[in-house]
Parts: C-alpha cells; sequence; structure tokens
C-alpha cells in the first residue's frame, strides 16, 4: 500500500490545485492595471524627477541627501544634523568613487553637481 500515491492513477478533481471546469464558469478574468498601481504604490523617485527633467541635479542629491538623513530629525541638535548633510554633500562633489556613482544613477542628466542648491 502506498501512502504518496505514487504509480496510482489520480483523476484531475483530485489533483491539488486543480478546479473543476464548472467551477470556474462566468468568472471574470482577474487584470491588473500594472501601470496605475506600480505609480500610485510607489511614487514619484527623486530619480525619475531628474531623469524627466523636473528637477536639476543639485536638487536631486539634496533629496537624497535629505532621504538618507531624515531618520536623524529630532534625534540630533539642528547644528550637528546641518553638519552631517554638508559634509555627505562635500563628499558626493568631491570623491571620485561617489561622482562616478551619481553619474552612473543620473545618466544623461549628470554635469559635475555645483553646491548650492
Amino acid at each position: 500500500m502506498s501512502i504518496d500515491r505514487i504509480g496510482k492513477s489520480v483523476g484531475a478533481a483530485a489533483t491539488p490545485g486543480a478546479v473543476a471546469p464548472d467551477a470556474v464558469a462566468g468568472a471574470e478574468p482577474f487584470q491588473v492595471d500594472r501601470a496605475a498601481n506600480v505609480g500610485a504604490a510607489q511614487g514619484v523617485t527623486p530619480l525619475e524627477r531628474l531623469q524627466t527633467g523636473e528637477i536639476d541635479l543639485n536638487q536631486y542629491l539634496d533629496l537624497r541627501i535629505q532621504q538618507a538623513t531624515s531618520h536623524l530629525e529630532g534625534k540630533l541638535s539642528a547644528e550637528r544634523l546641518s553638519f552631517i548633510r554638508e559634509s555627505l554633500r562635500a563628499q558626493l562633489e568631491t570623491d571620485p568613487m561617489l561622482v562616478e556613482l551619481v553619474s552612473k544613477a543620473a545618466g544623461p542628466a549628470f554635469e559635475k553637481p555645483s553646491h548650492g542648491g
């Protein structure tokens, strides 16, 4: 006697996941409007705004620094948080590896950033 029913013929109705044909009769097919749902769920990212020309590279970098340090708001003094943000911005403008990463992310919108945004 086999426990897992290997080697035995099994009807379609007994197959796991099988649905009887009359169970789906008249049912509408499931459809998703992917573009509408993704846009509504995620919103427009700073990178997308940069790529469409809505913002320039300086504004993009400021937004990303703001996002990266937002968890520190209320935990550090305004002066200290400002120092951290300015330090990050300076590194993004001068560190060759970071400049390269920014240029790859920005694509055609890249031109060496100038602080002042």
